[in-house]
């Protein structure tokens, strides 16, 4: 089985995906409407087989930590020094 998707396939999908406007149209008024949305990813879905489902290439899920993350590490770091008395009065 190959991991990627061959040009055909991608290409299908795409036009596929071009003509549910209510997935990617965040200005179409079906957009938010949870229901609409999955019945399309259905229809999609209903145009390959279960091979060509089960290779989507998925992004790599390693993601790199922002500014905020970064910082609530260390302060948690920082919190876990003092008796849990003290973390709730800082806390709270």
């Amino acid at each position: 089985m190959p991991s990627e998707w061959s040009n055909e396939i991608t290409i299908q999908f795409l036009e596929l995906l071009e003509t549910e406007k209510v997935i990617w149209d965040v200005m179409d008024k079906q957009h938010k409407q949870k229901h609409k949305v999955h019945d399309a990813w259905k229809k999609i879905t209903c145009c390959f087989t279960f091979e060509t489902l089960s290779n989507i290439p998925t992004a790599d899920k390693k993601r790199e930590e922002d500014e905020c993350d970064v910082y609530a590490s260390l302060l948690a770091k920082k919190l876990r020094k003092y008796p849990e008395i003290m973390r709730d009065r800082i806390m709270y």
